[in-house]
């Protein structure tokens, strides 16, 4: 059967291009954002058809969760994988940033991961399917001020204590930490960083895109260790548990 993966964030950036390769893999997708117009305009883009669920919705209010899971699973039946991709940063640093963005920064960032995963686990425990946090490089490596890293050392935090909640239950759980990736993330910030080495948004997701197709009891943790594009690549390999250990990778066997 046909599996089916639900992505918060999926009309742009690393959420798109992982749409757009799950679908070309046979994936049922479903996908959510705050824009509906961003959202149909993606979706006439792809001409996926009924293959392509678009749904409306902030990832940080628990209700637009829940509404969206319930959608999935009505529409399809199933549900076996989640991707947690929504989030946002703010340019400059804590000093500068206004109260309002900052909450409103780590509701998407932090409790928006962990509502989709409380609203899916029943669903992913049925089916033994596979939850995915995308967190950052940021989230390892700190640099002054940028809140934004507080909220992807929390998503990483998320991940292993998941991990520990619902390993016994067959399904797994991946944490992908890019580094830097060209996409619209950077608009605010003039441009994706030059001196840094860069992957496109298409290559991010290539091989990573397989890893709900045939989902494992054991849970794995993808980082980018901070390095450059390369790096990052082998990581998106990790995801889809085909690549090896080695210093920037780790596969935590379910305890």
């Amino acid at each position: 059967m046909e599996p089916v993966t639900l992505i918060t964030g999926g009309s742009s950036g690393i959420g798109a291009a992982t749409t757009r390769a799950l679908i070309k893999q046979g994936h049922r997708v479903a996908i959510t954002g705050r824009d509906a117009d961003r959202l149909a305009a993606f979706a006439a883009s792809t001409g996926a058809g009924e293959r392509l669920l678009t749904i409306s919705g902030d990832t940080s209010d628990e209700s637009h969760v829940a509404s969206a899971v319930r959608q999935v699973t009505s529409h399809w039946g199933r549900l076996d994988t989640v991707i947690a991709n929504a989030g946002f940063s703010l340019p400059g640093t804590l000093e500068d940033h206004d109260p309002q963005a900052m909450r409103a920064m780590v509701l998407t960032n932090v409790l928006g991961p962990a509502l989709l995963v409380r609203e899916t686990l029943p669903h992913l425990r049925e089916s033994k399917g596979r939850i995915v946090i995308v967190g950052s490089v940021a989230g390892i490596r700190n640099t002054p001020g940028n809140l934004y890293s507080v909220t992807k050392w929390a998503a990483h935090a998320l991940v292993e204590n998941v991990r520990l909640l619902v390993a016994k239950d067959g399904v797994g759980v991946t944490l992908v930490a890019p580094g830097v990736v060209d996409t619209p993330f950077w608009d605010e910030r003039g441009g994706c960083p030059e001196a840094a080495p860069s992957l496109t948004p298409s290559r991010s997701p290539r091989r990573s895109s397989s890893l709900s197709t045939n989902p494992k009891a054991w849970t794995s943790a993808a980082s980018s260790c901070g390095l450059p594009a390369r790096s990052t690549e082998r990581a998106a390999t990790q995801w889809a548990g085909a690549g090896s250990d080695d210093g920037c990778h780790s596969r935590l066997s379910s305890p």
